[in-house]
């Protein structure tokens, strides 16, 4: 899986586009693209986002008697025959980061932090 950030020029023939809140994203294979100048650049999973397949090794993920799925930072819940982006779940414990993850520790909670740190002046 390619790491937020990685661009690319083209998109293989599996991608599909999904609209979300009136953005354009394309899915392939558990990796969301957005269109870039000249290409496309790789993203985050997008809440909301709905697709109808999940890459095979997806890890499950029981969250009070509620089962998501995990894949790539991202986690979806299923939803008919679909499964939808939704927020990490309070409580959730994966087996692994995904690329671009680090584990930070802030008192005595370990934390998965993403891309840039927000600083307030």
């Amino acid at each position: 899986m390619a790491p937020w950030g990685f661009f690319i020029t083209t998109l293989a023939v599996t991608a599909i586009v999904v609209s979300v809140n009136d953005a354009k994203y394309h899915y392939d294979q558990g990796v969301w693209y957005q269109p870039a100048t000249n290409g496309y650049t790789v993203v985050q999973a997008p809440v909301g986002g709905t697709v109808t397949t999940l890459p095979s090794n997806s890890q499950p993920v029981v969250v009070n008697n509620t089962t998501n799925y995990y894949y790539g930072g991202a986690y979806y819940e299923k939803d008919g025959s679909q499964y939808k982006v939704v927020a990490p779940p309070a409580g959730a414990v994966v087996d692994n980061l995904p690329e671009g993850g680090s584990e930070v520790t802030v008192g005595d909670q370990k934390y998965v932090k993403f891309g840039k740190p927000i600083i307030n002046r």
